[in-house]
């Protein structure tokens, strides 16, 4: 289902993979249990797994959420009681620098002088018609029949 769902102009987005990514961690730690039996110390296994496994914390909240979601959805499907998806929201978010998790190093500026020069952009274009079309008029009301 989900294959179909993350699809944009026929090709499947990032998103779907990003679920198989997430689903792998639970899967290889609860495959025969089922999934009405996982609960929120489950899911906390899991992430712990994943912070073990040395993705940064981002990725492993991003993980965590999709997680969440798919037993929300199961929820609306009937396929889990809603208890167990809004047990799974008491988790929350790793915290900057309240976890073990990676963080990953932050983007920063580049110097001026590393950036290679390029010729400056071309100029703006002179006809300012905002769509209009050539040859048309500026003043919507000049030469119209009610302003005769």
């Amino acid at each position: 289902m989900a294959s179909s769902h993350y699809v944009k102009h026929g090709r499947p987005t990032g998103e779907f993979d990003n679920i198989r990514c997430a689903l792998k961690s639970p899967k290889g730690l609860y495959g025969q249990t089922s999934a009405d039996a996982f609960r929120p110390k489950d899911l906390e296994l899991d992430r712990q797994s994943m912070i073990d496994g040395a993705p940064a914390r981002k990725t492993i909240d991003g993980r965590v959420g999709r997680i969440r979601r798919m037993f929300r959805r199961a929820a609306r499907e009937g396929i889990v009681p809603p208890r167990m998806s809004q047990g799974l929201t008491t988790i929350e978010g790793l915290k900057l620098g309240r976890s073990a998790a990676r963080e990953k190093k932050p983007v920063t500026t580049v110097a001026d002088d590393t950036v290679r020069r390029e010729d400056p952009p071309p100029p703006a274009s002179p006809r300012e018609d905002h769509g209009r079309g050539p040859g048309a008029r500026r003043d919507a009301s000049a030469g119209s029949p009610s302003s005769a």
